[in-house]
């Protein structure tokens, strides 16, 4: 009997399958045996709790021949080189080196690993490299017992064996290097800036078939970036239980990232998880004690946490402390007009005219000073004027909103300040109802 041992990585076990019923269908299983670590028939592979190198050790000592395995899914991975390290190591030190052989698929010689260019390598995915490779099984077979070359069947065991390998090709697991990260990255980027945010889903799931991971692995990370692009992504669009899903991954890689921190407690903000979102807070202010108020974004996290607790609970001490968590960033950040329109909103919503007063003008004035022309500093710049009773400069802002064509979510959220303004100002007999009209106007609305 003719011992074979075939070395591979785990994502290449259908190969190496293959493999094994190629030989045995061609030589007969009672004349050659096919051993590989994966390998799930019973009695085969390597016993629970067995020693993994002993094992290596034990097989390539007694092997006839042993078959590296090197497809496009395993090329890159450390634990292929590793196992293969060892493998060639075991080879020299038992002076059976002629014994290694390299089985390709799907790799040009340029793309062989350093360590084994230097070796004869065989094509596992043309058929002639393959008749060769079972030619030269026979030939170290032909001094064993029982052993006849049986050649006559091997043109079409070959050609069934070949059939099958292109379908098993056709799904191996895309290896995860900077290339293909960096590709998919860009196909994020492209979709996202042609406002094709929708489609977020099914790039999600074309990216787990590229990598060959199942919907049962999503918990399993992939890389740092894409998680971190398609994170914030599926929170743009309101996906927030996928948008923990990847910032969790993401954290897995990261897990000191204050960024990703801050979006996944956003996403358990939305979701009404406050108290997970207070876990996420709680580790970033243990990293950075002064995060929530030198950070704008980490002052508007803790404010929106405060907040959408006041929307379901209406609790007005929950009210005030979202209004306090962002007068605390903007004291640090007198140039966030974000931070001075929440302030001025929220002391709306608390009778406090006086620091409304206050923070829209912080706000109007950061906008001087920063001389941003989008949609939001726009709108921002439009609900200040509006309370500050500059009416007409309002409606200018707002004309400036509808150059940059802003879609049916963010007039419904400029409206809605708009509205809030109003009401105050209405209560307070400050503005009229028609007053409002002409604002709504310059937005196409009533």
């Amino acid at each position: 009997m003719i011992h074979i041992f075939i070395s591979h990585a785990h994502s290449d076990k259908i190969v190496a399958e293959l493999l094994k019923g190629l030989f045995s269908s061609i030589f007969g299983e009672a004349n050659v045996k096919v051993e590989f670590s994966s390998d799930e028939s019973p009695g085969e592979g390597i016993s629970p709790g067995a020693n993994w190198y002993n094992w290596i050790l034990d097989q390539v000592k007694s092997c006839d021949m042993a078959l590296l395995v090197i497809t496009p899914s395993s090329v890159n991975k450390p634990w292929l080189l590793w196992e293969a390290g060892a493998v060639q190591g075991v080879a020299l030190a038992e002076n059976k080196s002629n014994n290694l052989l390299p089985v390709v698929f799907g790799l040009s010689k340029s793309q062989i690993p350093s360590p084994f260019k230097n070796i004869q390598t065989t094509d596992g995915a043309e058929f002639n490299d393959v008749q060769k490779l079972i030619g030269e099984i026979a030939d170290r077979a032909a001094n064993k017992k029982g052993i006849h070359k049986r050649l006559i069947v091997a043109e079409s065991k070959i050609r069934e064996y070949l059939l099958k390998l292109n379908d098993t090709l056709l799904h191996l697991p895309m290896t995860i290097t900077e290339q293909t990260v960096e590709e998919w990255r860009q196909r994020i980027s492209d979709m996202l800036k042609s406002n094709r945010g929708s489609e977020i889903g099914v790039i999600e799931r074309w990216l787990r078939v590229a990598y060959g991971f199942e919907e049962s692995e999503q918990t399993k990370p992939i890389d740092l970036r894409l998680h971190r692009m398609l994170g914030d992504a599926f929170l743009s669009n309101r996906a927030f239980d996928k948008a923990i899903l990847h910032l969790n991954n993401a954290m897995t890689l990261s897990p000191r990232d204050i960024f990703i921190m801050r979006s996944l407690a956003q996403a358990h903000i939305e979701l009404g998880q406050f108290e997970r979102a207070r876990g996420v807070m709680d580790k970033i202010t243990a990293l950075d004690p002064n995060a929530f108020s030198d950070n704008p974004e980490c002052a508007g996290l803790k404010g929106r946490w405060h907040k959408k607790k006041y929307e379901k609970s209406e609790n007005s001490a929950d009210l005030k402390k979202a209004r306090d968590a962002y007068a605390a960033g903007l004291a640090q950040n007198a140039k966030s007009y974000y931070l001075a329109d929440n302030v001025a909103q929220l002391s709306l919503l608390l009778d406090d005219e006086e620091q409304a007063i206050e923070a829209f003008t912080t706000a109007l004035n950061a906008l001087r000073t920063l001389k941003e022309q989008n949609i939001w500093s726009l709108a921002t710049r439009a609900n200040a004027e509006y309370f500050l009773g500059k009416q007409s400069e309002a409606k200018k802002s707002l004309a400036g909103v509808m150059v940059f064509n802003p879609g049916l979510r963010e007039l419904e959220a400029i409206e809605g300040g708009l509205r809030k303004t109003h009401l105050f100002l209405r209560k307070k007999e400050k503005s009229s109802d028609e007053a409002l009209h002409e604002l709504m106007d310059q937005l196409g609305s009533e």
